[in-house]
């Protein structure tokens, strides 16, 4: 997103993976009936995404089960939920962290109606004061979302 003057507000990327329902397998996108045009020369960020790297130490923040109200037309959780609930982990004492400068999330499994997850958060190391959340299918031990989040500056 830019402002009036052309200035980037926001920018965003995000990777897809095409999966036989039936089968619950990847596919590839030459097998489907139609061409779709790839847009493989233009990159809204500089860098590229990798696999999150979880930290050893991880701390229970807490737990959400799965409602009504979470879910898309697929039945499982909308991907702007998980981002709700990821920064819901982050606090600043008694009072909302600001917005986060940068969020990654990366969708490792879905997550349907009545399952809980729960929310585990680690500090990273080095220089860089960013935070790793982890939520995991509490009934399975399935690690369903993993995500960095780096805080303002």
């Amino acid at each position: 997103m830019s402002d009036r003057d052309g200035n980037a507000m926001v920018r965003g990327t995000s990777c897809w993976l095409l999966l036989d329902v039936e089968k619950m397998r990847p596919r590839r996108i030459e097998s489907l009936p139609h061409s779709f045009p790839l847009n493989d020369k233009e990159h809204a960020l500089q860098e590229s995404l990798e696999k999150i790297p979880m930290p050893v130490v991880l701390k229970k923040v807490y737990e959400r089960r799965v409602m009504v109200s979470d879910l898309d037309v697929n039945n499982h959780v909308n991907n702007t939920e998980y981002a709700r609930w990821i920064t819901d982990c982050v606090e600043d004492g008694d009072e909302a962290a600001p917005p986060p400068r940068s969020l990654q999330v990366n969708y490792l499994e879905e997550a349907r109606l009545g399952e809980t997850l729960v929310f585990l958060i680690g500090r990273e190391d080095g220089q860089r004061k960013g935070f790793f959340v982890e939520g995991v299918n509490r009934a399975n031990q399935a690690k369903v979302v993993q995500a960095r989040i780096e805080p303002r500056v």
